[in-house]
């Protein structure tokens, strides 16, 4: 391995530990590995097994001219609302990287990249710069084998099912003549899965409410943002048992069900909002279907 790779490799591992060190600790584990090749470009090309055959990254296309339409194809999706995006395969970074930079010039949105070869996850950190990916609330990673229960269980825990709008997306230029990874099934699973989820999702919500209306206790759920946690937790006694504490990244993409679900977990009457304002998480018509009141408090309050 070139001298280059070597530090790279480990810059971005050490980026990847940092925020997700039980995933660098399986991909530090694997031994098979994908080749690396040199193009006339300064890009790279990758070729891995697959079943009986090979499938190959960037080999003859115009990486450049790609990464172009790309570029195109996310900034499009943004602009018509979409805020998840998943990402088929890791490639070698080069189309990652191309969302992640077009994702920047907006206020939200979120990847989530889906890599079932531990081998080519290495391979994309020997020849791209990840770290700031790596680092960021903004992205989310799946590398497994058994990649569609993974994909489904964050899909569940994250509440990704009540997104905006998502869009499934390729991480490399496919040839569709390859053996390679079923994606494109992948994805269609869990399109339907995510619809189920989220009708689910909708007659629990229902459900809730109905109960809800019924109870006459008295709890205030208090949402903030993870940064200021400390200044919370430090005046968590004068709140005492009534409150329910619900974090959540600001800086990160939050799902109007996720904050939904935890709301229904905590059983509150009343919401109180620290340093966050109210309306970027909950939809005003939301805050109409919800049998609480709510208040935004500022974080001057707790210091």
């Amino acid at each position: 391995m070139p001298e280059i790779h070597r530090n790279l490799y480990d810059a971005n591992f050490a980026a990847l530990r940092q925020r997700h060190a039980s995933l660098a600790d399986r991909l530090r584990e694997c031994r098979e590995e994908a080749e690396l090749f040199p193009r006339d470009d300064g890009y790279f090309y990758a070729r891995r097994q697959y079943g009986s055959g090979y499938y190959h990254l960037s080999r003859s296309e115009a990486v450049a001219d790609d990464l172009f339409a790309f570029r195109s194809e996310i900034q499009k999706s943004l602009q018509k609302g979409t805020d998840l995006f998943f990402l088929l395969g890791i490639g070698l970074g080069y189309r990652l990287i191309a969302a992640w930079e077009t994702l920047e010039y907006f206020p939200s949105g979120q990847i989530v990249v889906v890599e079932e070869s531990p081998a080519l996850f290495q391979a994309a950190c020997r020849v791209s710069d990840l770290r700031r990916l790596f680092l960021s609330p903004r992205c989310e990673w799946i590398c497994q084998s058994s990649l569609k229960e993974e994909l489904w269980k964050a899909v569940v825990s994250q509440s990704w099912f009540g997104a905006a709008g998502s869009a499934f997306f390729w991480g490399y230029q496919v040839d569709d003549s390859a053996c390679q990874p079923p994606y494109s099934l992948l994805a269609q699973e869990t399109v339907r899965f995510m619809a189920e989820e989220q009708s689910r999702f909708a007659q629990r919500w229902k459900e809730w409410i109905v109960n809800k209306k019924k109870m006459t206790c008295k709890k205030m759920a208090l949402i903030y943002d993870v940064k200021d946690e400390d200044i919370v937790l430090a005046q968590r006694t004068f709140y005492g048992d009534t409150v329910a504490l619900i974090p959540i990244h600001s800086d990160g993409y939050v799902s109007k069900t996720l904050l939904m679900q935890r709301i229904m977990e905590s059983g509150a009457d009343e919401l109180a909002w620290a340093g966050i304002e109210p309306g970027r998480w909950i939809p005003s018509e939301l805050f109409r279907s919800i049998p609480l009141s709510s208040r935004s408090m500022p974080l001057r309050t707790f210091s």
